[in-house]
């Protein structure tokens, strides 16, 4: 069965001699942080029950448990991508493992980076890291697969800003080539919804049902930093494009 995990987007914050500190916390990823874990735990040779990628800000990191709750542990005790060694920021990870049990790694914040995991899913070969940057990409990287496509997804703008919103691009494998196909969730003003974007997408079991969790400025008073987090309808048409999200209250 395939799995679309979702991202995790804080958990324990690496002290800066490289030890893990504080407990951990879960983001406006969370919604989909248990699935995550899960699809984590099925594919490493070392059985162990649950591993999580984590965003350190500048660095991306992998720690894992025997638990999908934790304790969690350092699986590597240094950075799985160092800031600096890919263009953008190392931050955004997000994993979609396929039906072939192939796992790939998503990440970047003004570059959009894949690359395909190892079955230990704490490594990768470098060499394979491909670099794509969708028109518009900024950086909340997703991607997910329905009826043999594959759809990638992003938020576009700043977190800060008002028009902060998603877009997405489909292609034939989880390496694309992808083709930008548009915006699909968007600010409304009119119920005062601003700054959409920052998402995960989960389907119900054994439907072809689907949501999509994202953030936006709290209503009725909240701006870039002062957020709230959602759930909506996402819909397909019969082309299999993605209908328009409409935000709702």
């Amino acid at each position: 069965m395939r799995q679309q995990p979702g991202r995790v987007q804080s958990l324990e914050q690496r002290h800066p001699t490289g030890s893990l500190t504080g407990t951990a916390s879960v983001g406006v990823r969370g919604l989909e942080c248990a699935r995550e874990l899960r699809s984590y735990s099925a594919k490493p040779s070392n059985p162990r029950a649950a591993s999580s990628y984590r965003n350190t800000g500048k660095h991306l990191g992998v720690a894992v448990s025997d638990s999908p709750t934790g304790p969690f542990r350092d699986a590597l005790g240094k950075p799985l991508v160092r800031a600096g060694t890919y263009p953008g920021q190392a931050i955004d990870p997000m994993v979609f493992t396929d039906d072939d049990g192939r796992s790939y790694l998503y990440w970047g914040n003004g570059a959009a980076h894949v690359v395909p995991l190892n079955a230990d899913m704490t490594s990768f070969a470098p060499a394979a890291v491909r670099t794509f940057t969708p028109d518009g990409f900024r950086e909340g990287a997703f991607l997910f697969e329905r009826a043999g496509t594959y759809y990638f997804m992003w938020s576009e703008n700043d977190t800060r800003d008002e028009n902060y919103q998603v877009a997405y691009a489909t292609g034939p494998s989880p390496l694309g080539p992808f083709t930008k196909r548009g915006v699909v969730l968007r600010k409304r003003l009119d119920l005062g919804i601003k700054g959409t974007g920052h998402h995960s997408v989960v389907k119900a079991p054994g439907s072809d049902t689907w949501y999509i969790a994202y953030h936006r400025f709290a209503v009725p008073a909240g701006n870039g930093t002062n957020r709230e987090v959602t759930v909506d309808r996402m819909t397909f048409a019969a082309d299999g494009s993605i209908e328009h999200v409409e935000p709702t209250l």
